[in-house]
């Protein structure tokens, strides 16, 4: 639920509030006496809906709001409110710009400083925009990786033998993605041959 509100002032009272957004116009709750208003909106799933009066899907709404007092005057503000209820989506990271090798079915790499890409989207459209996105290496723990428009990088330590890097982004909103993530291995000791 969404609820706009306010107080208007005119000597002679308020008669009337009205909203416009896009093509609709609808009347707010005036309380005559004080000069205050609201008007609630209910939010629909980011996805769906929307189309009733009263009901807003996510998107960027401009707000037109005119009051009229009782001698016909009437004032005019203008506010806009963006609806954000989806969480962002981010891909499963890849590691970038490093050399590997094959042993055992297995990736290996033979640094522990793993370079690592992701890329982020959010779905609605006038979106409260991407906060953060984060790698943690044990689930716990997260640090920030940094933005590059919709692809995020970072270098990851990492431990010999077998590691998972998770990511996960957050919007504007507090909204938080999925959890993704990659199994990375590291070998940095060069093999020991014994001779007898």
């Amino acid at each position: 639920m969404a609820t706009v509100n306010s107080t208007t002032y005119a000597g002679n009272g308020i008669s009337s509030v009205k909203i416009k957004y896009g093509s609709t116009t609808v009347d707010a709750d005036v309380n005559t006496t004080s000069g205050t208003w609201t008007k609630s909106f209910t939010i629909t799933d980011g996805r769906t809906g929307g189309a009733a009066t009263n009901q807003l899907s996510d998107g960027e709404y401009t707000f037109t709001i005119t009051a009229t007092d009782g001698a016909g005057k009437t004032s005019e503000q203008t506010r806009t409110v963006k609806i954000d209820t989806q969480k962002p989506v981010v891909t499963a990271p890849v590691v970038t710009n490093i050399t590997s090798g094959t042993a055992g079915g297995k990736t290996w790499y033979s640094t522990t400083q793993i370079p690592i890409s992701t890329e982020v989207t959010d779905p609605t459209t006038g979106s409260s925009g991407i906060s953060k996105v984060e790698y943690s290496t044990d689930g716990t723990t997260w640090s920030p990786l940094s933005n590059g428009g919709t692809s995020w990088t970072g270098t990851v330590s990492c431990n010999q033998g077998e590691n998972t890097i998770k990511v996960r982004a957050t919007d504007g909103v507090g909204h938080v993605s999925d959890t993704e993530s990659i199994t990375v291995n590291v070998d940095t000791e060069a093999p020991k041959i014994t001779t007898t």
